[in-house]
């Protein structure tokens, strides 16, 4: 099948600015700015998630948790306790200095420690998964700006080429006027078509430049006023089983693995709050001297859990293990419904894109030829000439939508599993 105009046009564009930036600077862009000013989506992307404020803050968070981690991995300090005053006997026939020296090691309730330290891990697990799904967010925020601008840059080229062909046909019809062959309102009709397709471009290119500035404040105004883009990923359907993927997406998935992190971290909270129960024991020695003498000795201390019984503790932490439960659950029928939903919207636009590339846009450039040919000849009016050419570009623009919808349903479901297709 012939590549569609749509393609030969955007190359044609591409061209003739290169071969207009050489001619003037005699150098290349790169070599003239010093700056990269062409971009594919990966490098945007890349671009994208260096910046990010919210993903850089999310980064340090990651590294707080991990640095509380180790912290929550270290014993207790040990205590030292020094004393010292002045002993008298009863009958005062006697007096001396007394000092004495204790030394004690707190010692966590193993279980404790346990529950504890497995909350810590929980913790660092979550914002690991936090900051995973930034990049998920922002890597799709990125794909769909990217791709906007594709569909409008191909929206662009065909309204160019619309103009283009109008007013050619305006400058023969008024031709013809002059000569006495065609009737004025025929001249009419075309510079109103004209007009019409005049201010669509300029509609279409405002909204394209609308568009290329919103990508660069969300990069951070890192790219080059001047900035060009890849054509991105080509339209290649492959056969998709949603049974691999829904596997994929609950072992991959960042959002589920969050919400399991959080789940584990309430259940390690609420196990926290039952090993209170136990006493944590203090170990000690001490050494002291008395009026009488040096005392010396071992000790062991407790705290006995006599008047609070940490029950509010246990009663929310037990709320929250079945809160977070409940959330898991949401999340994970949540993210299913969402890769069937996303599988389906991109094998309706597969299908339509198979369509376009198996004769639909060689039959529309078929026909529009067709009707050049029967209306320079006479054989058709120029009313049935107008509506051929609409039906042409119609067919170009519906192509160019649906292949934005294909790319964005593409990033959608790459979202929705947690990673890419390929």
């Amino acid at each position: 099948m012939p590549t569609p105009p749509i393609v030969h046009a955007r190359w044609l564009i591409a061209a003739a600015a290169a071969a207009a930036m050489l001619l003037v600077s005699g150098v290349t862009p790169l070599a003239a700015t010093g700056q990269q000013t062409h971009y594919e989506l990966h490098d945007l992307i890349e671009l994208g998630l260096e910046i990010n404020p919210d993903l850089e803050s999310a980064r340090y968070t990651v590294d707080a948790s991990r640095a509380s981690l180790q912290a929550a991995r270290l014993l207790r300090n040990p205590t030292f306790d020094y004393t010292f005053g002045n002993a008298e006997s009863w009958d005062g026939t006697e007096e001396r200095r007394t000092s004495g020296l204790t030394l004690g090691l707190p010692i966590e309730n193993p279980f404790k420690r346990h529950h504890r330290i497995g909350m810590s891990e929980a913790e660092w697990r979550t914002a690991q998964h936090t900051f995973h799904s930034l990049q998920l967010d922002i890597t799709y925020e990125i794909e769909t700006h990217f791709y906007m601008i594709r569909r409008l840059q191909d929206l662009a080229t065909l309204a160019e080429q619309n103009v283009t062909s109008l007013e050619e046909a305006l400058r023969l019809v008024q031709a013809r006027v002059e000569l006495g062959e065609a009737r004025e309102l025929e001249a009419i009709r075309l510079r109103v078509e004209s007009m019409r397709a005049r201010n669509e471009l300029n509609a279409t290119r405002s909204r394209l430049d609308l568009e290329r500035r919103h990508l660069n404040t969300f990069l951070g105004n890192r790219l080059p006023s001047d900035f060009t883009i890849g054509e991105g990923e080509a339209f290649a359907p492959a056969p998709l089983s949603e049974t691999s993927l829904q596997e994929r997406m609950l072992l991959e998935h960042p959002r589920l693995a969050l919400a399991e992190a959080e789940l584990e971290r309430a259940r390690s909270q609420l196990s926290y709050a039952r090993s209170g129960l136990l006493p944590d024991p203090t170990l000690s020695g001490f050494v002291a001297e008395g009026l009488d003498g040096r005392d010396r000795g071992l000790g062991v201390s407790l705290e006995v859990p006599l008047w609070n019984m940490a029950g509010r503790e246990i009663a929310e932490s037990r709320n929250t293990v079945l809160m977070k439960e409940r959330a898991l659950e949401a999340i994970r029928l949540n993210q299913t419904i969402e890769v069937s939903i996303r599988l389906s919207e991109l094998r309706i636009t597969e299908a339509s894109l198979r369509l376009f590339h198996e004769g639909l846009l060689e039959q529309a450039e078929q026909s529009l030829r067709i009707s050049e040919v029967s209306y320079n000849q006479g054989e058709i009016s120029l009313l049935d000439y107008l509506d051929a050419q609409r039906i042409y570009y119609s067919v170009l623009k519906d192509y160019a939508d649906t292949l934005y919808a294909w790319h964005l349903n593409r990033a959608a479901l790459e979202r929705a599993i947690g990673g890419d297709l390929s």
